[in-house]
Formats: C-alpha cells, sequence, structure tokens
C-alpha cells in the first residue's frame, strides 16, 4: 500500500514520515530536490538532494512520475516508486496535494492524507527556525492554498493538529478502516 502524506509548509510532513517508519515500519521514498539541505537534515531521509544538472538528466531521461518547481526549487518523484510499491508492503511518500490526483491514477490504492497546519504563529515559527527566509517567502509559505483541493481528492483523510505520536497513531487507524481493518 502506498501513503501519500501533504501539508502545507511546516505542518509536520518529514516528522510524521519518520514516526511512521520508526513506529509502523513504512519504507520512506525520498523525492529528489534541488534545494539546498537544511541544517540537521540528512540525504534520502526526507529527500535526494541533487544538482539542477543531475535534475535535468532526470527530467530528460523520463526517470520521473512528474516534478514541479516549488518557492525557486525543483521536486520530483521517481518513477522507481512504482517497482517498490509493487515489492513493499508499506511505503510513504511525501507530495504536493494536487500530485495525489496524479498518483491515484498510477496506484489507485493509494490511501491519500493531509495535514492540516497548527495555527498561523506556529507554522511561521516552524518554517523560520529551519532555515533563513525573508518575509516574503515566509507570507508565500503560509498562504497556503490547499484547501482548493479538498474536494478534488476522494477519500482524502484530514489530519487535525496533534502530537507526533497521535498523528501517527490517527493515519494508522484511518488505513486499517479503509483496509478492512487489516493492518497495512
Amino acid at each position: 500500500m502506498l501513503l501519500a502524506l501533504a501539508g502545507p509548509s511546516g505542518s509536520g510532513k518529514t516528522t510524521v514520515s519518520a514516526e511512521l517508519c520508526t513506529r509502523y515500519g513504512y519504507r520512506y521514498f525520498a523525492p529528489h530536490t534541488t534545494r539546498p539541505m537544511r541544517p540537521g537534515e540528512r540525504a534520502e531521509v526526507g529527500y535526494q538532494f541533487v544538482t539542477s544538472t543531475d535534475f535535468r538528466y532526470l527530467v530528460d531521461t523520463d526517470a520521473l512520475l512528474f516534478h514541479d518547481v516549488h518557492y525557486g526549487h525543483n521536486y520530483g518523484l521517481a518513477r522507481d516508486l512504482i517497482d517498490v510499491c509493487s515489492t513493499e508492503p508499506k511505503v510513504l511518500v511525501t507530495v504536493p496535494i494536487w500530485r495525489m490526483a496524479d498518483l491515484r491514477i498510477l496506484l489507485p490504492a493509494t490511501f491519500c492524507v493531509y495535514l492540516l497546519p497548527p495555527d498561523v504563529a506556529e507554522v511561521e515559527s516552524r518554517i523560520a527556525n529551519r532555515s533563513p527566509i525573508t518575509q516574503a517567502e515566509l507570507a508565500e509559505r503560509v498562504a497556503s492554498k490547499d484547501q482548493e483541493w479538498f474536494t478534488r481528492i476522494p477519500g482524502l483523510h484530514l489530519v487535525p493538529p496533534a502530537s507526533t505520536a497521535e498523528i501517527a497513531d490517527s493515519i494508522l487507524q484511518a488505513t486499517e478502516r479503509d483496509n478492512g481493518g487489516r493492518r497495512a
């Protein structure tokens, strides 16, 4: 089963992903990005960090399922995901909400989760504390337009702010309900 996790900047996607992998045995499939690594990040834990030249090669060789530009950096999800999902029982990926529809076309059983952000002050604090950012960049990231997609992704599971463990438990329970009570 593929679990696709989305949410605005600062919503806790990386933290929740790590919790799901540690506690429930998900395999994280890291997207590629050209953005610089932030302090404390490790390659392939949140992203596979590549140069612009390497990213262009991935695009030119059709190695990516899809790719986008966010905040001036390239992000893409490798085509290998389809093979991984055919051999691994629990795979987790973080994607923009609008890419969940694409994943559902490729892998119809994809379980889609959106992390609702905490209050604006908390999101601003999280974003500002992880790397230097201008006020204009901060305002752009906080003003998420993801809500437009809530009705476009059938079965989207919305998760309200809570502790990391509570969010992970909520996601696991939702996947089990959707999976007829079988553990994902």
